[in-house]
């Protein structure tokens, strides 16, 4: 049993490295910066939302039934404009049988951005997780969904919140879940 534990440690551990995202995250700073425009392009063709239209790109998974996802989403807004950050909000669907309908009427939205909004500030008061009503989301939202999905599980993360965060050192990594307010400030620090 103990070796077939090992065996499967190692399983995981080959898969996670074989994804050409992930083998960047690994790299520290000798990254070269083709790769790291290789790998923030790959986020930067999901399909985001907006916040702030700073410079310094973040990129932050979240699913709307996420109450860490909440968290990270008001420590991030007072951060926004004095630190000259575009937040780009990746909205996946998939932690409640709830999630992908509000993830869908999050995106398919005149407004996503509102969307988002409405679903943060209204977490929790009617229902748990997210203030947003569900939707039938149509093919191309769920299409949309499906490939923010497949980008998230293609990082190694084992859920949401999770940050694509460009480093001055270490050029993209991954950050997992929600950080204190300390740790999200050595984040933003370190930005490109």
């Amino acid at each position: 049993m103990k070796n077939c534990s090992r065996w499967l440690g190692w399983i995981a551990l080959v898969a996670v490295l074989a994804s050409p995202v992930a083998v960047v995250y690994a790299q520290t700073a000798q990254a070269k910066p083709a790769s790291a425009d290789r790998v923030m392009a790959k986020f930067a063709a999901a399909h985001w939302i907006a916040e702030g239209s700073g410079k310094r790109i973040l990129y932050v998974f979240v699913d709307p039934n996420c109450p860490y996802c909440r968290n990270l989403f008001d420590a991030l807004q007072p951060e926004i404009k004095p630190r000259d950050l575009q937040v780009r909000f990746i909205v996946v669907g998939y932690l409640t049988s709830t999630s992908q309908g509000k993830a869908g009427a999050i995106l398919a939205a005149k407004d996503p951005l509102a969307a988002l909004r409405y679903n943060e500030r209204n977490f929790g008061r009617t229902a748990p997780g997210g203030g947003i009503d569900e939707t039938l989301p149509s093919d191309k939202t769920i299409a949309a969904l499906d490939k923010n999905y497949r980008l998230l599980m293609s990082t190694g993360s084992s859920g949401v919140p999770a940050m694509v965060v460009l480093d001055r050192r270490q050029g993209p990594r991954l950050v997992e879940g929600a950080p204190d307010a300390k740790d999200l400030r050595k984040i933003l620090d370190d930005l490109r």
